[in-house]
């Protein structure tokens, strides 16, 4: 069948593509054009569809006509060869496409057999080369079983027994590899039909058996052939018994299948057989009934068979009358059939030839197909020279008769030399694929023997895999009950952390409150003050300096120096508090406002932590007077404490600094950028940290140093989670011992 859909498909890639007109385009056609153009288009598209319509019905009727071909191909075969013999080939030659590659090996096979079998060698064999010449497209698994069958077939017609045998063993081989009983039980039967005509009737009888119970196990129903092929081969070996009952149940399956042909020569069969048990009423009787069926279907050439086989049977039987009556029908049929009486025929003839001039008449009617060499089958040809070596002895001619005697000896002995070379070919034949098996069978050893290491190998590494398995469950299991264990532990530490910084914080506010207390003085005196850190930041805004720059203290506490100042102010401030740090000495120093006009004055303020501290009025001076007093009173209280409690600051500053380089790898800048607790100085284009660096000694220990920036120091180092036990334990302790100093002093 043509496939339509990928025709159509194949027309439809042709189609144009319409265009659509933008609007606004120059050129554009008018309403009118457009209408005619869309009339126009409407057409054109009209007559695409009509024309493809028109080819797909062209293409459905060859689809159809061709499919016609191949059905009476099918259909014909038994009734009608020769008409079946043309359609076959039609439709072969009308499939040989890759699409209908199967339909064409088919129609080709069908091919090959009717022209072997209407007795056309060349045709059948032309169509089994075309059917080679397609075998690789076609997808049938044993489309080559079946090539190599054929050709068998056609060289076992044409007397080629050592071919048919090489190309049935072939055939048996490729339908072992495909793992096809049915297939391969046509071969066993194929192989006992060919080793029977070569004379080995054991490896004739185990291949007819084995295609027979293969058959039986699969079932089929048509086991007519398979009976008869062993019911004649039992024949040939004088078992008459045995051969009535196979040929009995061939009998009855080919009626059952209502194979007509088959069933006639089963009774043929059937005939030899009463005939070889000494019947000649059973044997002749049925010949008569396969003559009788011959004839109301039509098979001429059986019913020649059958005629020359009563007629030897009546000759045997005494009854020459009967003879030359089944003669002269065979010659009536011979004529009909377009060609001269049968050699077996004549042979009858010169048995039944009582007077002189008919036995002159056979005499050189055989002697004439002798010398047009008419006669090609060896045995006949033997007999003949035997029949007229008799024939011319009757006749007076002794000479004659001794050299046909003679010449019967020679081919004699020619048949017998062809038989044992026909034998010895099939020895051939047998030996060579005796090896090929051997060596396919230990291929196949091997290949089993390597698919059994392959599974072994598999199973090992399965179990390897399943050890690793149970290995790594556990595995997991136990690292899984680790962790959690470490994770609660984790947990337990993180808590306890938490809340240790949670206290850190909490006393990191309550050093703070100066600084509330600080902005509650300042407020109370309306001072216009602001204190910033180490790190440039507002720590406190008074109420007046908020309002001074149009806002609320919570909006600048927090925010950059800078920002509120500017560059150049929040610069000389810090300059300030730092010449001060360094002198270790309060001084104030004053500078013009820029936007303002007025002055601003700025000053290191020696609290628990180092600050500086800017005002913007005049009058705040007296405030900041007094508030320095109280801070040089403070100064003084401070350096009334013991020296134990200057040592403990030095070994927790250390101790904080040492915890902060191990755990973060990184250095005291850091630290102190970090926490925002110390102030940073560029000296010679590098970073330092001079303040930090006096509370890492007594030597450099201030006066009245700053227990609480070392205590947020400690503080802001234990919130580091990458510290290790021992280290947070020292700091701990260290600033409990701190605390516990500052609260005794």
């Amino acid at each position: 069948m043509i496939d339509f859909a990928r025709r159509t498909d194949d027309l439809r890639c042709t189609w144009p593509v319409h265009c659509r007109w933008p609007s606004g385009w120059r050129g554009c056609p008018s309403d009118e054009d457009r209408s005619l153009g869309a009339a126009s288009s409407a057409s054109v598209r009209t007559a695409r569809i009509v024309l493809l319509v028109v080819v797909g019905v062209f293409l459905a009727a060859a689809d159809a006509a061709v499919a016609d071909d191949l059905q009476d191909c099918r259909a014909l075969r038994t009734s009608r060869p020769a008409q079946a013999l043309e359609s076959c080939e039609a439709a072969a030659l009308e499939l040989q496409s890759a699409v209908h590659a199967d339909e064409a090996f088919e129609a080709l096979m069908h091919a090959a057999q009717l022209a072997a079998q209407l007795g056309s060698p060349e045709r059948s064999a032309r169509a089994l080369d075309q059917a080679t010449a397609l075998l690789p497209r076609v997808q049938d698994a044993l489309a080559s079983h079946r090539l190599a069958r054929r050709r068998g077939l056609l060289a076992y017609r044409e007397g080629r027994l050592a071919e048919a045998l090489s190309r049935f063993l072939e055939a048996q081989a490729t339908a072992r590899t495909a793992r096809d009983e049915a297939a391969t039980a046509v071969s066993d039967n194929d192989l006992g039909v060919v080793y029977r005509h070569l004379g080995d009737y054991p490896s004739s009888l185990e291949h007819f058996q084995a295609s027979l119970e293969a058959k039986e196990r699969l079932g089929e129903r048509e086991l007519g052939s398979s009976l008869a092929n062993v019911g004649s081969l039992y024949l040939e070996l004088g078992d008459a018994e045995r051969a009535r009952h196979y040929l009995e149940r061939a009998l009855a399956a080919h009626r059952e299948s209502g194979r007509l042909h088959l069933e006639m020569q089963t009774i043929e069969e059937i005939a030899r057989v009463a005939e070889q048990q000494g019947d000649a009423v059973a044997a002749r009787e049925a010949l008569r009934q396969a003559w009788e069926r011959y004839g109301e279907d039509g098979f001429s050439r059986d019913r020649l068979r059958v005629a020359l086989r009563l007629a030897a049977l009546e000759e045997r039987s005494g009854s020459a009358s009967a003879a030359a009556q089944w003669l002269g029908q065979a010659g009536v049929l011979a004529e009909e059939l377009g060609g001269e009486a049968p050699v077996q025929a004549l042979l009858l003839q010169a048995r039944l030839a009582a007077g002189r001039q008919e036995r002159e008449w056979v005499y050189a009617e055989l002697s004439g197909r002798l010398t047009g060499n008419a006669i090609e089958d060896p045995v006949l040809l033997a007999d003949a020279e035997g029949m007229l070596a008799e024939l011319a002895e009757r006749l007076g001619r002794p000479t004659q008769a001794l050299v046909h005697l003679r010449e019967q000896q020679r081919r004699s002995a020619e048949l017998a030399a062809g038989r044992h070379a026909q034998r010895l070919d099939a020895l051939r034949v047998r030996f060579e694929v005796a090896r090929l098996e051997s060596e396919r069978d230990q291929l196949e050893a091997q290949a089993a023997l390597q698919a059994a290491e392959l599974q072994r190998r598999r199973a090992m590494t399965l179990l390897v895999a399943l050890a690793g398995l149970v290995a790594l469950a556990g595995l997991a299991l136990w690292s899984q009950r680790r962790l959690y264990r470490h994770r609660l532990e984790a947990q337990r530490a993180r808590s306890a952390l938490e809340q240790r910084i949670e206290q850190a914080r909490r006393s990191a506010d309550m050093l703070r409150a100066d600084l509330r207390s600080l902005a509650w003085l300042l407020d109370r005196q309306q001072a216009a003050v602001l204190v910033f850190d180490a790190g440039g930041r507002v720590r406190l805004a008074t109420r007046a300096a908020a309002q001074r720059f149009g806002s609320v203290p919570e909006q600048i506490q927090g925010r950059a120096l800078v920002e509120v100042l500017g560059r150049q102010v929040a610069g000389w401030a810090q300059s300030v508090v730092e010449s001060d740090s360094l002198r270790d000495a309060d001084a104030t120093e004053a500078m013009g406002l820029p936007d303002a006009g007025g002055m601003i004055r700025c000053r290191r303020l020696a609290l628990e932590e180092e600050l500086g501290v800017i005002w913007l009025e005049e009058s705040a001076g007296d405030a900041l007077a007094s508030l320095a007093g109280d801070a040089q009173g403070r100064r003084d209280k401070e350096a009334e404490r013991s020296l134990g409690l200057r040592e403990q600051l030095v070994a927790l500053m250390q101790a904080s600094l040492n915890a902060w380089e191990r755990a973060t790898r990184k250095s005291r800048i850091d630290l102190a950028e970090a926490s925002g607790v110390w102030r940073l100085t560029v000296d010679d284009g590098r970073l330092r940290v001079r303040t930090m660096d006096r509370y890492l000694s007594l030597e450099s220990l201030p006066e009245r140093p700053r227990w609480r920036e070392v205590l947020r120091t400690a503080y802001f180092v234990l919130a580091e989670h990458r510290i290790d036990a021992a280290a947070r334990q020292r700091l701990e302790q260290l600033v409990e011992s701190v605390q516990a100093a500052t609260l005794r002093h």
